[in-house]
């Protein structure tokens, strides 16, 4: 007998593929010297310096083509996985995944459907309850808002977007001289800012650095607040991650269920 399952998981495989292909393109991107620049630029306060890190190449378009592509394959697995548990059962569906917004009304509405027949074979509502395809929310335990929010990326009609930009979280220096009688000034929360393509890490009142802060890069997606300050790398590994903990779930239940 074929295994049902098989569709999923070569749509799991070939999107860890790209996942992985995607980051080393940005590896190799942020350790070219031209990427970015370090400037020290002076504001139109006088005496005071504005220490900002530069774009000053474009990102390499494969790793939005990659992670797109990734994205795309992983929202099918989890489909072809619904379609293929409702096989290996012997109960054929034309069933999606059922993502829901809570584990109620939400949920149940879409595992039943408003058919005599269910959307969904009732044998498998407890590994889909199990499984918690929706987000964390008040009143309820479970759920994964990140998952759900990538589901909802995925499943959108409109093309995915992807922000790369650096990202400060600490500033450490090892070394920076100034006068205790010039304050030395900071800026709160430092924003990427895509026109220009740079980031203010901080102003300094006549002070003289004598090394460069660290700061981070990443691709981020576009727009959605849960996932703004989550890097896209992190996002899809962990959408991968839940889909292969579905293919696996489907898997053994309708084993189970088979041998009952």
């Amino acid at each position: 007998m074929p295994d049902t399952f098989q569709p999923a998981r070569k749509s799991i495989e070939w999107a860890k593929r790209a996942i992985d292909e995607g980051l080393a393109e940005l590896l190799e991107f942020g350790k070219d010297e031209g990427s970015f620049a370090r400037q020290i630029v002076e504001s139109s306060d006088p005496g005071t310096y504005i220490y900002k890190v530069v774009q000053l190449k474009d990102f390499p378009d494969g790793i939005e083509r990659r992670w797109t592509e990734a994205l795309n394959n992983l929202r099918n697995s989890f489909d072809q996985a619904m379609f293929a548990a409702c096989q290996a059962i012997n109960e054929p569906r034309k069933a999606n995944y059922p993502w829901a917004d809570n584990p109620g009304a939400d949920l149940n509405h879409r595992l039943a459907g408003t058919r005599p027949t269910p959307t969904i074979p009732k044998s498998l509502w407890n590994e889909i309850r199990r499984q918690e395809p929706y987000p964390s929310g008040a009143g309820y335990s479970g759920g994964d808002t990140i998952v759900r929010e990538v589901a909802k990326l995925a499943n959108s009609k409109h093309s995915v977007g992807f922000e790369p930009r650096v990202q400060v979280g600490t500033v450490k220096f090892d070394r920076v001289d100034f006068g205790y009688d010039r304050p030395f000034l900071y800026i709160n929360r430092p924003v990427w800012d895509p026109v220009k393509k740079e980031v203010e890490v901080f102003r300094a009142r006549d002070a003289i650095l004598s090394d460069h802060p660290q700061v981070s890069y990443g691709v981020f997606f576009r727009g959605s607040a849960p996932l703004l300050n989550l890097p896209a790398y992190d996002a899809l590994v962990a959408f991968a991650e839940k889909a292969e903990s579905v293919l696996e779930g489907f898997r053994t239940e309708c084993a189970r269920i088979n041998a009952s």
